[in-house]
């Protein structure tokens, strides 16, 4: 009993290192590292949007160990996001029109198990702010170096720069252009470096910061370079040109000048000096005439004048003309009829404009090409020198402004053109036997439709039993000829505009008569006749002998 009692305290010492290790085994299983890790397939990057436009952030992660990729989760500022944005099934962030509060960081976080992986990015507002740095006049010897120097104001994305020298882009110089200061700074800093400067190199410049994806700009103050040394001779190199502007919009005039001394640059209108009022602006320093809204009392020939103390210069004048067109037509076509061959004018007098508007004209809705018979006149008129029947239908004129991109286009109207009738008959002559059907046509031109009469010897044929007329009276049907059917019948048909007959002759050839019409040369020689009936059968010869183209023998 003691010895049982013993042995059970070490089997059950025997047991428990076995259960002991397989616990230990089996838990450091669980807790070991898995090899897989989370990564981004897809990182997002910083943007830069515009107000009311869409814009859109990408984010993918994938666990290398699955080969999967895992749902993403985004985030703004550590908050929820507005109801107006979008996760897409492919984890992108969709902004369909960005607002003010949209503007700020995102999260995009992904998460498997104990691990999770994140990063934050910035949705910044594009944006440019006045010039940070203005370059300064400077006066050097001929010679020497210059350097300008200017910094834009904040812009996002990064302001470009460029250079203006009197109003032009400058080409020349070397133009080196980098960050400004670092960390949170979003300035952009040029440089202009012209070496071994000239008199020619003096005059006014102007920094102008660029952001592209505003595309708007913004400029320095101007500085003037003063080359030392002996005078430039002053000149206008960009004068004013004619201009042609629609009232209420935007004109300028250039006079772009050099010279040293430095010149001063006055306006003149009509040959008097331009006073100073609100309506325009000089920039520049006065080689840049603005009219912010023309007005038709604008109208008038502008010229610049360019001085120092040594001289004078005077540009070639240039006209400026305010395009304005009215909205009713003047005179508007109106229905017309008119005789075939006759001279005719449709009237069109398009509105009230300055410069003049172009006037085209339409037929049946088709763009009238110019012709041989007729022509538009300056005024808008459509003149015909000889109206043809194919000139009937509908025309109307439109009235086009080019500066105004503005059209106009009259009512429709008919031009009726009346034909006086022509008459055409055949056979001329027929010679029928006795019994025989005859059909004489008349063929019948004219507008408005004549009205067609047939006659005999100049009575009107009736009609009726073996005389039947065809459609519109077009053509004659005589049946069964008989010797009193014979004569001169007359196709005659007449319309509002006029009248016209033509006649033929009608013979009936009786016992077995020969009637040879309009007899030639050709036609003589021998003829038989031969008659024949159930007893028996006799023939004749006869010879014609043809004398003269107007007589016959036999």
């Amino acid at each position: 009993m003691k010895r049982a009692s013993m042995s059970h305290p070490v089997w059950s010492s025997l047991q428990m290192p076995c259960s002991f290790w397989i616990l230990l085994l089996s838990c450091s299983i669980m807790i070991n590292p898995s090899l897989s890790e989370l990564a981004f397939s897809t990182l997002p990057k910083n943007r830069i949007g515009l107000l009311n436009r869409s814009l859109m952030l990408h984010c993918a992660v994938v666990d290398s160990g699955l080969k999967a990729a895992l749902p993403v989760k985004w985030e703004k500022d550590a908050g929820s996001l507005d109801s107006r944005i979008h996760q897409m099934a492919n984890g992108s962030l969709s902004f369909p029109h960005l607002q003010e509060q949209d503007f700020g960081n995102y999260t995009c976080s992904a998460k498997r198990g104990y691990k999770q992986i994140q990063t934050t990015v910035m949705v910044s507002k594009a944006r440019l702010e006045d010039v940070f740095f203005h370059p300064q006049s400077l006066k050097i010897e001929v010679g020497h170096d210059v350097f300008f120097q200017c910094v834009s104001g904040d812009s996002s994305p990064p302001a470009q720069i460029a250079w203006l020298k009197n109003g032009r882009v400058l080409t020349s110089g070397n133009q080196i252009q980098g960050q400004y200061g670092g960390g949170s700074q979003r300035k952009t800093s040029g440089t202009l470096h012209m070496a071994n400067v000239t008199k020619a190199d003096q005059g006014i410049y102007v920094c102008i910061t660029h952001n592209l994806l505003l595309n708007i700009s913004k400029e320095s103050h101007a500085a003037t370079l003063t080359v030392q040394g002996s005078s430039v001779d002053l000149k206008i190199i960009e004068g004013p040109e004619n201009v042609t502007v629609p009232v209420e919009m935007e004109a300028a005039l250039h006079c772009v000048v050099e010279g040293f001394p430095i010149p001063t640059v006055q306006w003149f209108k009509d040959g008097q000096p331009l006073p100073n009022t609100s309506r325009w602006d000089l920039q520049k320093n006065g080689q840049l005439l603005v009219f912010q809204r023309v007005l038709s009392e604008d109208e008038g020939l502008y010229f610049c004048e360019a001085s120092n103390e040594r001289e004078k210069v005077i540009s070639q004048p240039a006209y400026l003309l305010p395009a304005v067109m009215d909205w009713t037509f003047i005179v508007e076509p109106a229905n017309l009829t008119v005789r075939k061959g006759d001279p005719a004018t449709i009237p069109c007098r398009p509105p009230h404009s300055r410069p003049q508007a172009q006037v085209s004209w339409f037929k049946d809705s088709q763009l009238l090409q110019p012709g041989l018979h007729y022509t538009t006149d300056p005024n808008g008129d459509m003149l015909f020198h000889s109206v043809k029947e194919t000139d009937r239908g509908f025309y109307f004129c439109r009235t086009s402004h080019s500066h105004l991109k503005r059209a106009l286009t009259s009512k429709n109207i008919f031009l009726d053109v009346l034909e006086p009738p022509s008459v055409t008959i055949w056979p001329m002559v027929v010679t029928s036997p006795v019994g025989a059907e005859v059909a004489i046509h008349c063929q019948v031109l004219g507008h408005p439709a004549p009205l067609i009469k047939w006659s005999k010897q100049g009575q009107s044929v009736q009609t009726g039993g073996k005389i039947i007329m065809g459609v519109r009276n077009t053509t004659l049907y005589i049946s069964s000829v008989r010797a009193y059917d014979e004569g001169l019948y007359t196709c005659a048909a007449s319309n509002s505009v006029g009248h016209d007959e033509k006649t033929m002759t009608l013979r009936v050839a009786d016992n077995g008569t020969l009637v040879i019409s309009n007899i030639h040369r050709s036609d003589a020689g021998q003829y038989q006749c031969t008659a024949e009936n159930r007893v028996g059968q006799d023939m004749r010869s006869a010879i014609i002998t043809v004398t003269g183209e107007q007589s016959a023998g036999n």
